[in-house]
């Protein structure tokens, strides 16, 4: 007791003093506290660097990448990124009224000193950081700068609050939120292109953050329209929201943005004309507007002197280049700078006009090929030497675009091929030859596809062999009308092996009829495919195809399009409107967003459309009902909304059509249901899981001729809906029908129904009314008895809703759950979990839109998709009503003292992330019902024994971390059939037993498994399937496994492994020489690089640095283990000398007492 009444006040005496090493920011923590925390939460002792971060004797400020006051020149290296830097710091200085002391004369940094905190940076890029950004972070007083790109397993969420941060470098992290950033006001700089911030709109929280001058946006998985109020960030000098999937037209809320120098919106969906007001940004250096939907004329852009860069390639401008492009363009001050602009893939022409004679004064290399050039206005425009970095010099107009008659792979002769010869070369810079040589265009194919590598190549390649006997080659024969035999009719190579981009010189093969591709790791071309007129089926579904320039110039007798699977993430390409002849089209399962434009009335020929398994949304528009050819029509499993258009029960030809379950996903068709009474053909009619209401029309398909064979038997699926009354005798005039109509509201069931024995697969003859639903007072889990063991069971009466208890077809005693709307779920959250109480509840409770609330992000919908509320003092119960929010795809309530059920998630079918480290889960049973998550985070919590077996449903998942909890047990082997993996983080825990191989894991990127308990060899085939060339953190320090490091790792290039404190006992040589592994610590150190020899140590068990060296353990007790961090006595030494020292000067300083 004496003791600690001593140890005490010495402690408060040590943390509020004021030395070199450590300036007091808080009563609580110190910047040397707060460094340590930040290291020790993401794995400091994994860091590729992190020289002095365990040295507690060194001063802060040579901790590697931690940068004070007076060192500001080392936040960057580059001179170009200081002299930027420069300008934050005087724009920042200058707005908080403070003196600045930055030179002009060069790019040297001095900030003013501050009494708080000399920490004014942190620099960190590619340092392997793993795990969150800790809150107490923000705390640093004077924290200027965090720069933590390319640390792919950080995540930097904005939990805290700071007024002095002016820049953050982010990119290619683990960020998925920026919810918060709006508490740092005076950001200046954000980049955080390369983050997956789950399919969101664009951020309006930062809009707040008015004085941005730089913001990096690229692909981060953006998507719908740019907001206008963007206008609101009037001092952006650079805006970059490069691969995304934005959509509408140029913002014009840009043209305010007077100071923009970088504009990039390139490979977006953006569509329309150039905007005028373009011409306006005077201060423009450099325009990337590069594959989008953009039409019209290009703008003149001849009001901005400074321009350097501009990439309008792969649009659909038309007209010609106007005469006074560019004109106001200056010669750079930099005599190496080039000004590019590149035209490529538009449909430019017909001259290339001789007013570019004006530009002639530049150092330019303009690009022009892929249009609709025929010919120079000017043979002097070829005369300026300067220009194409100098080839116009050497092969005149050829270096600008190749001649009508000739094609080359860029369009335009370069210093490594010239142009070709190519009879069907009609425009000046074509890419492909589209001449009519087969064997020469199929062995092209084979090349650029891997074709060694297929699954059957039968044939090919082969002189004895014809090219028609070739494995999925079929040509015309002397039987047949066509071309004439032996020309190529059909490719079918459907999952086959095909891997890489497939060029438009496919399309040379002009009399293709039918083209399958699919279930191929390939991207598909369709610039060019108005070469061919004889294609008929085009296949691409389940490749990697995402851009569908060219689809709208299908020829008339293209009539089947088949693309299902296809990650598009976006809109229904807009191309495909422009193939009136189009008879079948299929686009299920490919992410798309949006709703049904109003340009598919211009199909009129299309009989079959399938666009089901997408995110459709909005009504289902008029037009589609003018498509009178329709036979089938699959909607199902979007979000669509509204009424069903009438005219859909005037398709005469219309036999099935679907939208069943728009529920699920937040959508949901309302109002009565159309009885379709003047069809005669329809007999699959499918509307069940929408909100309808109303009885069902005793008119319903009352014109149906069930005579004609294709419609004897009647499907009609109209359950889970919101329907009252009977089910009408009316529909007894059909012999045959299956008719489901459980989960509704209905309370009986026409007597007439009950007789006809054929309905319901035959079982209304053996249960009666009974096979079409069950009558009151019971349930089943169909609603109806369908066989003999699943009968109508009594309801209870304490079971029976009050409000149920005459509904009959029920699937559960109590009838359909009551669904709470979205904003009653966020409401309960709010109230269990102590919203009071909360950090941050901006908004919360109040009457307006719950998008607006802290945290919650939604769709164009408004609909949430994002919960994200980590460190944000929560407590209580998260309320499993969570769940049925429709569209939740992120829910993270990190670091919050929180219970949490996995009860229902189920019921969560578009979940994709959870994130529930640090909170007080105790057990996840049930998280095997969440099929959809792709990452999963209980890192830091309170689970105990075996790892879960239902782990092994998650096969969807990318991300599992289980660290810092008290599993035990082996490995089990299902772990490695989670083989979607890229990140699996299971260190500190108790798992025993051998390490398994995780052979599977093709794309595993981090891998920790450290301080268990595992034993054995690591196996000669661990990581055997991951990618070659890709990089891979591994850690399994802190085991005991034993014997070799397995030679047949060589196989991964650049791997860094950490294996300290373990039982290895010997290295292969050739693994001393992999120089990339251990970020090419290798390279420098050899076999130190990656573990210390035997009878020596390091406090990392290797050396990763020319002053961290393995050092002998000389008269201690020798270490018989490769890898070791200290002697073998040397801890105990360390422990029993650290407690002598302390108690020495505890007793001294009493005595002195």
């Amino acid at each position: 007791m004496w003791l600690s009444s001593i140890l005490l006040p010495l402690l408060l005496l040590f943390t509020t003093s004021n030395n070199n090493n450590n300036i007091v920011v808080s009563a609580a923590k110190s910047e040397r506290e707060i460094l340590l925390e930040f290291y020790n939460t993401l794995n400091g002792d994994s860091w590729n660097i992190n020289t002095g971060w365990e040295d507690d004797a060194k001063n802060i400020c040579h901790w590697h990448g931690v940068i004070c006051q007076g060192e500001e020149d080392d936040l960057e290296d580059d001179p170009d990124a200081r002299r930027k830097l420069k300008e934050l710091f005087q724009q920042h200085y200058a707005s908080v009224d403070q003196k600045r002391t930055l030179q002009d004369n060069d790019n040297s940094i001095t900030i003013p000193h501050s009494r708080t905190g000399k920490v004014i940076g942190l620099k960190l890029k590619s340092n392997n950081l793993l795990g969150r950004i800790p809150a107490t972070l923000w705390d640093l007083p004077n924290l200027n700068i965090l720069h933590v790109s390319q640390n792919s397993g950080v995540d930097v969420a904005f939990v805290g609050a700071s007024d002095t941060l002016i820049e953050v470098k982010m990119h290619q992290t683990a960020t998925s939120s920026i919810t918060g950033i709006s508490r740092y006001p005076n950001l200046l700089s954000v980049h955080m292109s390369d983050n997956q911030l789950g399919q969101i709109s664009f951020p309006t929280e930062l809009f707040q953050l008015t004085k941005l001058n730089n913001l990096h946006m690229a692909n981060c998985e953006l998507e719908g329209q740019v907001p206008q109020e963007i206008y609101k960030l009037e001092l952006l000098r650079e805006l970059n929201l490069y691969d995304n999937e934005l959509t509408g037209l140029l913002p014009a809320g840009l043209e305010y943005l007077e100071k923009l120098q970088l504009l990039t919106l390139s490979k977006n969906h953006f569509r329309g004309r150039l905007p005028e007001w373009l011409n306006n940004l005077t201060n423009l250096q450099q325009l990337y507007l590069e594959y989008n939907q953009l039409t019209g004329q290009l703008v003149p852009l001849d009001a901005a002197p400074y321009l350097t860069r501009v990439y309008l390639d792969n649009n659909e401008f038309s007209e010609n280049i106007p005469a006074n492009f560019l004109g106001a363009v200056q010669v750079p001050e930099d005599d190496a700078t080039v000004i590019r602009v590149n035209l490529d893939n538009n449909q430019l022409g017909d001259f290339i006009p001789d007013t570019l004679e004006n530009l002639s004064h530049l150092p330019l290399k303009m690009t022009l090929a892929g249009n609709l050039f025929t010919s120079f206005q000017s043979k002097l425009l070829c005369d300026n030497d300067s220009w194409m970095d100098g080839l116009v010099r050497d092969y005149g107009c050829d270096a600008m675009v190749c001649p009508v008659g000739t094609t080359a792979t860029l369009g335009r002769h370069t210093a490594t091929s010239g142009c070709n010869d190519c009879d069907s070369a009609t425009h000046l810079g074509q890419f492909a030859c589209y001449d009519q040589d087969d064997r020469r265009t199929l062995q092209f194919l084979y090349a650029e596809t891997g074709g060694d590598h297929w699954h059957r190549n039968d044939g090919w390649l082969q002189n004895d062999v014809a090219v028609c006997d070739w494995y999925g080659i079929k040509c015309y024969t002397e039987n047949e009308p066509g071309p004439g035999v032996g020309r190529v009719k059909r490719i079918e190579l459907p999952n086959n092996g095909l891997i890489g981009s497939i060029s438009e010189q496919i399309y040379a093969l002009n009399v293709l009829v039918t083209l399958d591709v699919s279930w191929n790791r390939i991207s598909f071309p369709f610039q060019g495919l108005d070469k061919t007129t004889s294609l008929h089926i085009l296949n691409i579904g389940h490749t990697d195809t995402k851009t569908f320039d060219g689809l709208e110039n299908g020829h008339e007798f293209f009539t089947i399009f088949l693309a299902d699977h296809l990650d598009i993430s976006g809109t229904i390409p807009s191309q495909l409107f422009k193939n009136t002849n189009l008879e079948i089209l299929s686009m299920n399962n490919c992410d798309i967003s949006g709703t049904i434009s109003t340009e598919i009335g211009a199909l009129q020929n299309l009989r079959e459309l399938y666009l089901w398994g997408n995110n459709l949304r909005g009504a289902i528009p008029q037009e589609l009902t003018t498509l009178q050819a329709l036979k089938i029509v699959s909607l199902a499993k979007n979000k669509l909304t509204g009424t069903l258009p009438e005219g859909l029960e005037g398709l005469p030809d219309l036999k099935a059509f679907s939208i069943k379950d728009q529920v699920t996903k937040g959508g949901g068709l309302t109002g009565n249901l159309l009885p379709f009474q003047y069809s005669e053909v329809l007999s699959t009619l499918i509307l069940a899981g929408n909100k309808f209401d109303g009885s069902i029309p005793s008119a319903l398909l009352s014109n149906v001729k069930t005579e004609y064979e294709e419609v004897s038997t009647l499907i009609v699926d109209i359950s889970d809906n919101q329907l009252t009354g009977s089910v009408p005798g009316a529909l007894s005039k059909f012999d045959q029908m299956d008719l489901f109509v459980q989960d509704n509201f209905l309370t009986s069931v026409d007597q007439q129904l009950c007789s006809k024995r054929d309905w319901m697969y035959g079982n209304v003859g053996e249960y009666g009314c009974d096979a079409i639903l069950c009558p009151k007072y019971t349930a089943s889990l169909l609603g109806r008895q369908a066989f003999d063991s699943l009968d109508c069971q009594s309801c209870s009466s304490s079971s029976s809703n009050g409000n149920m208890k005459d509904i009959v077809g029920q699937t559960k005693c109590g009838g359909k759950d009551s669904v709470l709307t979205e904003r009653q779920s966020l409401e309960l959250l709010y109230n269990n979990c102590g919203g009071k109480n909360w950090v941050h509840q901006e908004n919360w409770m109040s009457t307006g839109e719950f998008c607006d609330w802290f945290g919650i992000a939604c769709d164009d919908a408004r609909s949430v998709v994002s919960i994200v509320l980590g460190a944000n003092n929560m407590g209580g119960t998260i309320p499993t009503e969570i769940f049925l929010l429709p569209n939740l795809k992120r829910l993270s309530v990190f670091a919050n003292a929180v219970d949490f059920s996995f009860v229902g998630i189920e019921n969560a079918v578009n979940l994709k992330s959870l994130i529930l480290d640090g909170t007080r889960v105790t057990s996840i049973a049930g998280v095997g019902n969440a099929r959809g998550l792709t990452e999963l985070n209980v890192r830091a919590n309170r689970l105990v024994g075996p790892l879960p077996d239902e782990l092994n449903k998650l096969n969807n998942l990318e991300s599992l971390v289980l660290s810092d909890n008290q599993f035990e047990g082996p490995l089990p082997l299902w772990l490695g059939n989670l083989n979607n993996l890229m990140t699996l983080m299971l260190s500190n825990n108790q798992l025993t037993g051998n390490l398994i191989s995780f052979n599977r894991f093709s794309g595993i990127s981090l891998l920790g498994l450290a301080n268990n308990q595992l034993e054995g060899p690591i196996p000669s085939t661990f990581l055997l399937n991951a990618f070659e060339d890709s990089k891979i953190f591994v850690d399994i320090s802190g085991n005991r496994l034993s014997g070799a490091l397995p030679k047949d790792l060589q196989r991964l290039n650049s791997l860094s492994i950490h294996l300290k404190n373990n039982q290895l006992t010997s290295i292969d040589d050739e693994l001393c020489r992999m120089e990339a592994w251990n970020d090419y610590d290798v390279q420098s150190y050899g076999c130190d690089g990656l573990l210390c020899p035997v009878g020596t140590f390091n406090k990392k068990g290797r050396q990763s640095s020319i002053d961290d060296l393995c050092e002998s353990c000389g008269d201690s007790p020798s270490n018989d283990y490769m890898g070791q961090t200290q002697c073998s006595a040397a801890a105990a030494r360390l422990l029993f000398g650290g407690i002598m020292a302390v108690t020495t000067a505890v007793l001294g300083f009493a005595l002195c007492l």
